[in-house]
C-alpha cells in the first residue's frame, strides 16, 4: 500500500472550537484547551484567532523604544563598571581579579549586533 492514510476517509468536522470527536478525545481521554485557565488569570488564545496586525506593528515598533532605554543605562552603568575597576586596581595594584566581566560582555554586544544585522 502506497499511501495508507489515503483509504481513511474523511475526519471529523472540525468546529468553532476544533475538533472535538477524534481518537484523541474519544479514545485517549484528550481535552480541548479551554478559553480560560481556571485560577490562572491566563486567557488562551486560538492559534487562528486574528490580531489587529496594526497593533502587532505598533508593538514590535514600540520595542525599539525599550531597547534604546535599556542601551542608555548601559552606557551609564559601563561608565561606573569602569570607574570602580580603575578604583580597585589604584587600591590593589597587584591584584590579577576580574573586577567585572568584561569579556562576557563585549560577547552578549556582538551577539547583539549579529541579531541586528
Amino acid at each position: 500500500m502506497k499511501d495508507p492514510g489515503a483509504t481513511l476517509g474523511p475526519g471529523p468536522k472540525a468546529g468553532k472550537d476544533g475538533v472535538k470527536n477524534n481518537t484523541y478525545t474519544k479514545d485517549f481521554g484528550y481535552k480541548l484547551v479551554p478559553d480560560k485557565i481556571k485560577g490562572s488569570g491566563i486567557v488562551v488564545k486560538k492559534l487562528w484567532e486574528e490580531e489587529s496586525l496594526n497593533n502587532f506593528h505598533k508593538e514590535r515598533i514600540g520595542a525599539f523604544d525599550l531597547i534604546e532605554k535599556e542601551m542608555n543605562d548601559i552606557y551609564k552603568m559601563l561608565s561606573n563598571a569602569r570607574n570602580e575597576t580603575s578604583d580597585y586596581y589604584t587600591n590593589n595594584p597587584k591584584s590579577y581579579a576580574v573586577v567585572k566581566p568584561t569579556d562576557l560582555v563585549l560577547d552578549y554586544i556582538k551577539d547583539i549586533k549579529d541579531l541586528l544585522k
